[in-house]
């Protein structure tokens, strides 16, 4: 940087003997003050630079050169208010301004050295006796304003305003115009954290951006403001930016003080970083000198983490809002409490940051949260505080705040700063304001700058997709995939939603709901010839064959999508075909907009042909196992909708009639086989004794498999089918007994009451709750494991395994009217353990001595366990029906719903009761 030399000794006394008092017009201040108290004369004016002396100053000319720059010709005489006010409202001074000041400073000196001749009537005048009102009048005319020749109250009553006025100045770029009044309000309603700063002490209130350090300041400052209204006893005190107080410290002080302080005083000097680190830490300096010269002086200062070299005793830690207080802000604008189906622990990070929760107030009030979604939201919100920042970011520190998303993603943890970049590199991320050093390592100032980042980094090629979308980094990387994703041109969506969906078919469905909900839902009328066309050329990354029939290549375009998630579904995208097996060849008709779709049983190639009519025959003579006619998507993503209104109810009906494959040993194989038996052994005769007699059981099992493989598929009472007949007697051939025995036991207690629950008693109802929990969270593991092995860690709850988990049963009293045993469970993570651990269980009954009230606890674990990822709640309410056949099943499958209804793999939750 730059800096001129400073101007020699003789050109400073040059420059004093062209001047006799400030040279703004208007200013009689002298250069030089009696003292009072001392009596003597003190220097009252300060040598200012028209053009500035350093790189990047007030008025810079960068092609003047030094001996210009310390000439008297760039060099003028002020009062000190006036020279901070020249190089700090730098616009309302230009340089041809105050070059005229100069000529005018200098013909006034001229003026006072020349002889003055007075008339007659100057003597007589100036003989008179004084006219004190007129004397005060003449004196207010010439003598430049000060803070203090303000009355106690005007003092008061100004800082209240100025006060006022920096709250709204921070507002209204976040807050709309008919909110404002209500955010202070609440502000001033709200216990907020309160800062202390012994008298004669400096202290920082450091902080990442947005965490209301400003905020804080403010009411310290104002504090003292109450202090000094109500009792008399402080002084007004005083808040500067940096650059306010650049000059001198001390000046700046008693400029806007009026005089020195002597009582207690507040000083707040508001966001060092807007300053060189080399400024931050001369103020920061001249703070502790002035402490020490007026010992009832406390000053507050505040910075982002790092920005400045602290003494330990001298930083104050500004924490993240709790989200609570977030929540309240929302209810006190809304006028209501809010709820928003999209709440998790991404869109809830946004409530513990002051700017985030003001941003995402501005959206809502704005009655736009119908059409966001989560990611969205994040994005645009992401978008805003790095506008919010103002800072000047280079290319280069660009690229590395997407490596260093890359990292933190990859790690799922904060990034060394040695180990991450050079230094100078380290430095520049720091005072871009989006990333904090703490302890050593580099993360974001907000969460959302993660993802932000990591989708830049994405489109940009620094990262690979294979190493964002896998089952295991998915959870992590999800939003920045959405974010590239949105914001792709239309060819490259759909290469990389190809591509995510061979990697791992988890992403894609979760992607195309967050971002398509501001796409808006299809049109039920069918779409122009010309819409299909333009589609098609728009979004096709791959090359349709030119040649084509317009029905050809739309069936190609259509199929594209199916064929990649079945690729990446594996063994799981042949169960859902419900014979099993690849995708077959497809039929495909185009009239008016209309799609006919027909599906051939066996058939494989080629994969699409050009059906001569929009309503093929079905049947084993056609080939053609099913068809539909529907109008051709042209939404954007609307292939991708349509594969999933194929799957979602193929998969749902796994889910419903609980077939997925499990171990043959596990508790969940013994339930099906349980249920499947009895329905066997029960069909058409009275219900039969418990066990079952295994003998009696193959026998009429032999006449089901019989007609399973004589017919291409058979069903009983729409709850068995042959899938169901061949697993049950694959199962029936590993067991050597005589008898099938229940997989749990009946109850101990005589049936004299209403419920079946009744016949339990408590101690085989404690043991039965934990065995069946237990038995259920083994079996959640199977089925994932087994059928889902690519969705990994993006199923939730699989996510948290292994666990502790904390259950509280509620056994009704007898005779109640209530129908079942009812528990409510925490889930812990077990910090450190291995994937493959076993998950714990302790059990206790609600209303037993000692044991915590189940609502109180549950709400206390939730707070402090906030759902992260795709975890579902950490608090569960779950239902035990002891005496069922599939207790286990039930439980484990409600849980597996809930997580691929997550994912958008199934259309809703699904709960399973016997």
């Amino acid at each position: 940087m730059i800096e001129h030399a400073r101007p020699t000794d003789g050109t400073v006394r040059q420059l004093y003997g062209t001047a006799v008092s400030c040279a703004k017009p208007a200013c009689s201040a002298p250069l030089y003050r009696l003292n009072e108290q001392s009596g003597e004369r003190v220097l009252n004016s300060h040598v200012a630079h028209i053009h500035a002396r350093s790189e990047g100053g007030p008025r810079w000319d960068p092609s003047m050169r030094e001996d210009d720059n310390r000439a008297p010709a760039n060099l003028l005489l002020l009062c000190f208010p006036h020279a901070w006010e020249i190089d700090n409202l730098v616009d309302l001074y230009p340089a041809d301004l105050l070059q005229e000041w100069k000529k005018q400073q200098i013909a006034t000196a001229d003026h006072a050295h020349a002889t003055v001749a007075m008339s007659s009537a100057d003597l007589e005048a100036a003989l008179a006796p004084v006219d004190l009102e007129a004397c005060i009048k003449a004196l207010a005319a010439v003598v430049p304003f000060h803070a203090g020749l303000r009355t106690e109250v005007q003092a008061w009553q100004h800082a209240i305003r100025k006060a006022m006025g920096w709250r709204m100045a921070r507002l209204k770029p976040m807050v709309a115009p008919e909110d404002r009044e209500t955010v202070m309000t609440w502000m001033a309603a709200t216990e907020l954290p309160t800062v202390a700063v012994p008298p004669g002490q400096v202290r920082v209130l450091t902080g990442a951006m947005g965490a209301g350090k400003t905020d804080q300041a403010i009411r310290w400052w104002e504090e003292g403001l109450q202090e000094a209204i109500s009792t008399g006893t402080a002084e007004i005190g005083a808040f500067f930016t940096p650059r306010n107080a650049i000059v001198m410290l001390e000046s700046a002080v008693i400029a806007e003080l009026g005089h020195e302080p002597t009582r207690p005083c507040r000083i707040v000097i508001d966001d060092l970083d807007s300053v060189s680190r080399r400024d931050a830490s001369r103020l920061l300096a001249e703070a502790r000198v002035l402490v020490h010269t007026w010992p009832n002086v406390s000053v507050l200062a505040t910075a982002r983490h790092d920005a400045v070299a602290l003494a330990d005793e001298e930083r104050i830690v500004a924490d993240p809002w709790p989200v609570d207080r977030g929540f309240s802000l929302l209810r006190a604008v809304l006028g209501q409490d809010f709820y928003w189906p999209h709440w998790n622990s991404e869109t809830l990070d946004l409530l513990t940051s002051p700017l985030t929760t003001l941003g995402l107030v501005r959206r809502l009030k704005a009655g736009r949260h119908t059409k966001i979604s989560r990611s969205g939201l994040l994005a645009e919100l992401a978008s805003m505080a790095v506008e919010h920042s103002q800072r000047e970011i280079t290319d280069e520190t660009w690229q590395d705040l997407g490596h260093l998303a890359v990292a933190i993603l990859d790690r799922a943890a904060p990034v060394p700063a040695d180990s991450f970049a050079s230094p100078p590199r380290v430095r520049a991320l720091l005072s871009t304001d989006l990333v904090v050093r703490e302890d050593g390592t580099l993360r974001f100032a907000l969460p959302v700058f993660e993802q932000y980042f990591g989708s830049a980094a994405i489109r940009a090629g620094l990262v690979a997709m294979e190493r964002t979308a896998s089952k295991d980094a998915f959870p992590l990387w999800r939003y920045a995939l959405a974010f590239a994703v949105s914001t792709a041109e239309p060819p490259r969506q759909e290469e990389l939603l190809l591509s995510l969906a061979r990697l791992n078919p988890t992403a894609v469905f979760w992607i195309i709901d967050e971002i398509g909900q501001e796409e808006g839902t299809a049109p039920h009328q069918a779409p122009e010839t010309s819409m299909i066309e333009a589609l098609i050329a728009k979004r096709d990354c791959t090359g349709m064959p030119a040649e084509a029939t317009l029905p050809l290549r739309a069936g190609l375009w259509l199929r594209e999508a199916e064929e990649a998630l079945m690729e990446g579904l594996g063994l799981l995208g042949e169960r859902l075909r419900r014979r099993g097996g690849k995708l077959t060849q497809w039929g495909v008709q185009l009239e008016h907009g209309s799609v006919a779709l027909a599906r051939a049983r066996l058939r494989e190639s080629p994969p699409v042909i050009e059906l001569s009519e929009m309503h093929p025959e079905i049947g084993l003579a056609t080939g053609w196992d099913s068809w539909t006619v529907f109008p051709f998507p042209t939404t954007a993503f609307g292939r991708w909708t349509l594969a999933q209104k194929h799957f979602q109810p193929r998969l749902s009906t796994l889910i419903q009639r609980r077939t997925l494959d499990t171990p043959l040993d596990s508790m969940l194989a013994k339930e099906r086989a349980y249920y499947l038996a009895r329905f066997v052994t029960d069909w058409g005769i009275p219900h039969q004794r418990t066990p079952i007699n295994l003998h009696e059981l193959r026998t009429r099992l032999a006449d089901w498999v019989e007609r399973a493989n004589t017919s291409e598929w058979s069903t009983w009472q729409s709850e068995v089918d042959s899938a169901d007949v061949w697993w049950l007697d694959a199962y029936l051939a590993r067991e050597t007994g005589d008898v099938l025995q229940r997989p749990w036991p009946v109850g101990d207690q005589p049936h004299v009451g209403r419920w079946f629950w009744e016949t339990y008693s408590k101690a085989l109802t404690e043991t039965l709750a934990r065995d069946i929990i237990v038995e259920a969270i083994n079996g959640y593991r199977h089925l994932v494991e087994t059928n889902f092995p690519q969705f990994g860690d993006a199923l939730g709850l699989y996510g948290m395994l292994p666990l502790h988990i904390e259950g509280f049963i509620d056994r009704p009293e007898p005779g109640s009217q209530i129908p079942s045993v009812q528990a409510t469970l925490m889930l812990h993570r077990l910090a450190g353990a291995r994937k493959d651990a076993e998950s714990t269980i302790t059990m206790a009954f609600v209303g037993e001595d000692g044991t915590p009230d189940p609502w109180d606890r549950g709400a206390e674990h939730y707070r402090r366990a906030t759902p992260a990822r795709f975890e579902p709640s950490p608090v569960q309410p779950v239902t035990l029906p002891l005496h069922t056949a599939r207790p286990a099943t039930n439980l484990a499958y409600q849980w597996l719903a809930a997580d691929l209804a997550a994912l958008r793999w199934l259309d809703q939750t699904i709960d399973h009761f016997d």
